[in-house]
């Protein structure tokens, strides 16, 4: 992700092999998911089949590769273009959102040690590689609502294809197992609180 060079320095959890020969996490206290996670899988695998379409695949595959960075030079952009220098408070507003996720999101990675799906169970089809080790909460629901915030305080008009859009981002990350629903609403929350007061801050 473009805006995630600092958590890349992240390593992965080590591998151990259980008793029936699949692959499993040495995380220190991954066991206080064990309920949640048996308790979110179905709604997991049920995306994840769901990918055995191969337009649906190709949206999840699209949307998880935009929600990497490419999407908000995009919006930028279409911003830009649509409201010239009018639009530069609101881009910079959601820039500042954008570029503070990053730096919350992996320090609460790391402590809640929480395995991603794909981690759990080895027999998930993986149509995208994690850029990081941990699945809670969601960095990429955290970031595009941070920035879905101002955006929405200043254009109104726009809240239904913003929701769309986090909608669409949340689906995508619960459909190549990288997260579980729990995760994509904790990040969803986070991405709220860190968009709202940048926008009070830096919206007229």
């Amino acid at each position: 992700m473009i805006f995630r060079l600092r958590w890349r320095r992240v390593q992965r959890p080590a591998r151990r092999r259980t008793a029936a020969g699949s692959s499993g996490l040495t995380v220190h206290g991954s066991w206080r998911f064990d309920g949640l996670d048996a308790l979110e899988m179905s709604a997991v695998r049920a995306q994840v089949a769901a990918l055995q379409r191969p337009p649906l695949r190709v949206t999840a595959v699209a949307l998880n590769h935009l929600g990497n960075g490419w999407l908000y030079i995009y919006l930028a952009i279409i911003l830009f273009c649509m409201q010239g220098w009018s639009a530069t408070r609101v881009i910079w507003s959601a820039g500042v959102s954008a570029a503070i996720a990053p730096g919350v999101y992996p320090v609460i990675k790391v402590r809640v040690q929480r395995p991603r799906p794909i981690e759990r169970d080895p027999t998930l089809v993986q149509a995208a590689a994690p850029l990081d080790a941990f699945s809670c909460p969601s960095g990429h629901c955290m970031t595009v609502v941070a920035v879905a915030v101002p955006l929405v305080l200043t254009f109104s008009q726009a809240i239904l294809p913003l929701s769309l859009l986090v909608l669409l981002i949340a689906w995508a990350r619960l459909a190549v197992a990288h997260h579980y629903p729990s995760d994509l609403l904790f990040g969803a929350i986070l991405g709220g609180g860190v968009g709202l007061p940048v926008s009070w801050y830096l919206l007229p």
